[in-house]
């Protein structure tokens, strides 16, 4: 016989972060102010890092030719209402 979930129960995933039919629209919407105050540094490499959300957190990736850039991606995102934390998976390439 199937379990039943009551409706006041909360699920999570293996991350810890409550599931529900919200959730997904939030992260994606996460994202996106994410990337838009990024795209608003006008810094060109951080308009080509890619933004990812989930329960309020955030990973970067992608590549930018300095370290100071990286650390201006972090802190901007940080700023983002919504965010909680912030993983960082920017690389620094430098382009000799």
């Amino acid at each position: 016989m199937e379990r039943m979930i009551a409706s006041d129960e909360r699920r999570t995933d293996t991350m810890g972060i409550e599931q529900s039919p919200q959730r997904p629209v939030l992260d994606v919407a996460l994202a996106a102010s994410a990337l838009a105050a990024l795209r608003r540094t006008n810094y060109l490499p951080l308009c080509r890092v890619e933004v990812t959300a989930a329960g309020g957190r955030v990973v970067l990736v992608g590549r930018v030719p300095r370290h100071h850039l990286k650390q201006v991606a972090q802190t901007i995102v940080k700023g983002v209402p919504g965010v909680v934390e912030v993983r960082n998976e920017i690389e620094v390439v430098s382009s000799r």
